[in-house]
């Protein structure tokens, strides 16, 4: 995956997953760090609460998101509540709650790539890209009109609030340069 990357200390890998691939990820390396020969600064993980047994009371506990890797790369979990909704996943992953999609990791790349075209404003790998010269701007407003102020008499609205807003509408797409830098991991059982 990392072929066409060049250089060392690119941006953040994103691991885009479900609360059940947040968790595995978090597990993952608490194992790797509890092997590390380091010391660890056990302020990370305990801190204090309140609570009517004790007036010391302390928390323990925590939750990996992220990790460096070799040469500058960072691994970062990205929650996606997709993968979680049963309506789209109703298949569970057997003795727990969550689906199966929701252990499916989308590593997206977001590092600098040759690929972007010579006159993107970003050579991200993945990036925001809208058509030119389409845009459109509406107003929506319910009792007062938008441009007046006045009082609608009779006219339509959409609410009976005093609220209006002004929108804009722009045709936008998400392009992947390099599709070689991207991919997913699904849960295999």
């Amino acid at each position: 995956m990392f072929v066409t990357r060049y250089g060392v200390g690119e941006p953040v890998v994103v691991l885009r997953t479900g609360k059940g691939g947040i968790e595995l990820f978090s597990r993952m390396v608490n194992a790797e760090a509890g092997l590390n020969p380091f010391v660890l600064q056990d302020s990370y993980f305990i801190g204090r609460t309140t609570s009517e047994i004790t007036p010391n009371a302390l928390k323990y506990g925590a939750q990996f998101t992220e990790i460096l890797m070799p040469n500058g790369i960072t691994l970062k979990v990205m929650y996606d509540p997709t993968k979680d909704n049963p309506r789209y996943y109703p298949e569970k992953v057997p003795g727990t709650n969550y689906s199966t999609e929701s252990f499916t990791f989308d590593v997206l790349d977001l590092g600098v790539t040759d690929a972007a075209p010579a006159g993107a404003r970003t050579r991200s790998n993945i990036s925001m890209v809208y058509e030119e010269a389409y845009e459109e701007y509406f107003n929506v407003s319910n009792v007062y009109d938008i441009r007046t102020g006045a009082k609608k008499n009779g006219e339509n609205v959409a609410m009976l609030d005093k609220q209006a807003g002004i929108y804009r509408g722009s045709s936008c797409g998400l392009a992947v340069w390099d599709t070689s830098r991207i991919l997913c991991m699904p849960y295999n059982g």
